[in-house]
Parts: structure tokens; C-alpha cells; sequence
């Protein structure tokens, strides 16, 4: 093959040159791998559990009556930076308003069918915009990180956007962590408010005293990145959640 410029007569003491491009090539190959390292911090995780044991609860503590209500039918997808959380995070939720329940079937139907209308608007969901005082550093496995959070929360036909408080804390994959689910996994608690008024629900007079305007919203998901087959070897019978 010929190289162009290979026939040029080499200058004295060559051999320095030569040297110093062998150094740059070492070099370019070590910040290759470092980038390559880096970039391999990047990780996507999915909250996609068969045996449901994820969990976002509604709370409406009004004047007469608090109200409780929770799902564990939840699904979503997550990618952070493990060497810098606030590097441009992604995280997306859905949550099946049709499977809420708050232990009183009757007030459950009345809910879905007066309330929240499910039958139109089965979901709400949630989008994470941007992160503030996220930790700069690199997360450390099984050390809890904190930060503040806004994101878009959709809900009976209606955008807003939401102050989300968001915990969670990274842990590698071991045997103890197979024993829930298999890969790396994420642990996600996010709390926000949202003000029912705001997304176009209507209280009726004669349950104000009951149902109140503002609704606390608590998420707790355990997120893998196992590929969806080997999650879905989890046997829903079996507590430990151990695949079969």
C-alpha cells in the first residue's frame, strides 16, 4: 500500500519524531478508553415489574375525610449519568389510573367514572424536564442521592408542569439484588403536589368536605436494566421474585 510522503528523506534525529507520535498514538488510545469509560456510565433502566410490586399512592387529606388511594400498576424508563446525575437526565412514568383503588369499591367506581373519567383519560403520566442541585460527582452504589426535579404531568387531558422531590440510590447486580430483580438496578421515591382544580377536575359541593383540591402524589419503583425476556422470567407466583 502506499503511503503518501512515504519516500520523503526523514530529517536528522528522525527517531524523536517518531517516538512523539508513538506517544500520541498511546495518548489518543488512553482518552479513548476513558471516554469510553464515561460513556459506559450512561445506563438506561426500565420499571417494568410482572410481579407488581411498585407502588404510587394518592393522598387527599380533606377537612372530614382522608382518602388514600394506591397502584402498582406502574411502567416507565430511565437514563443518568452514574458519574454525573444531573448530566442531562431522562425519566418518563405512566400510571393506569383504572387499577387505583382506595379499599371502597363504590367510592373507587365513582372516582373513575365522575372524577378522573378514566374511560377518556386512563393514564397520568410524567416527564422529567430538567433537574436542579443534583449531586456533580459520581454516584456511589447503595449511597442515597437527592435532588430537585420539574417535569410535565399530564392528567385528564391537561399539561402542567410539577416541582418533583426526587430519592434514589444505584445498586449493582449481585445475588442479593436477583433476588428482587435481575441487572443493575435504581431505586426511584419521588413525592410532588398537584392541585386537582388546576388539571380540570371538578370536586361536586356535596363531597368538598371530603375529597380535597390538593392530592399528594408518592412514587416508589425499583427500575432494572435487564432486557424486557429475562424480565419477564419472573415467576408472579413466587414473592422472592426469583426467575424459574
Amino acid at each position: 500500500m502506499h503511503v503518501p510522503g512515504a519516500n520523503l528523506r526523514q530529517p536528522p534525529h528522525s527517531g524523536g519524531c517518531v517516538l512523539n507520535a508513538a506517544k500520541m498514538v498511546v495518548l489518543g488510545v488512553a482518552i479513548a478508553a476513558v471516554a469510553g469509560d464515561v460513556y459506559a456510565k450512561r445506563m438506561s433502566f426500565r420499571v417494568s415489574d410482572p410481579v407488581h410490586r411498585d407502588v404510587v399512592t394518592f393522598v387527599s387529606n380533606a377537612a372530614m375525610e382522608k382518602v388514600v388511594g394506591s397502584t402498582s400498576v406502574v411502567s416507565g424508563e430511565i437514563a443518568v449519568d452514574l458519574d454525573a446525575v444531573g448530566r442531562e437526565p431522562v425519566a418518563a412514568f405512566r400510571v393506569d389510573l383504572r387499577s387505583l383503588k382506595t379499599r371502597i369499591q363504590r367510592r373507587d367506581e365513582d372516582m373513575r367514572r365522575d372524577y378522573l373519567e378514566t374511560d377518556n383519560y386512563p393514564e397520568i403520566r410524567f416527564r422529567l424536564r430538567a433537574g436542579t442541585d443534583a449531586p456533580t460527582g459520581a454516584v456511589v452504589a447503595g449511597i442515597p442521592f437527592e435532588f430537585k426535579a420539574v417535569g410535565d404531568v399530564s392528567l385528564h387531558g391537561v399539561t402542567r408542569q410539577e416541582a418533583v422531590d426526587i430519592r434514589a440510590v444505584f445498586w449493582p447486580e449481585s445475588d442479593q439484588t436477583r433476588k428482587r430483580l435481575p441487572g443493575n438496578l435504581l431505586r426511584i421515591e419521588a413525592t410532588f403536589d398537584l392541585l386537582l382544580s388546576n388539571y380540570e377536575i371538578e370536586i361536586p359541593q356535596l363531597v368538598v368536605l371530603r375529597v380535597d383540591d390538593r392530592v399528594h402524589v408518592s412514587v416508589d419503583v425499583l427500575a432494572s436494566d435487564a432486557s424486557p425476556d429475562d424480565l419477564a422470567r419472573l415467576n408472579p407466583c413466587n414473592p422472592c421474585g426469583s426467575p424459574h
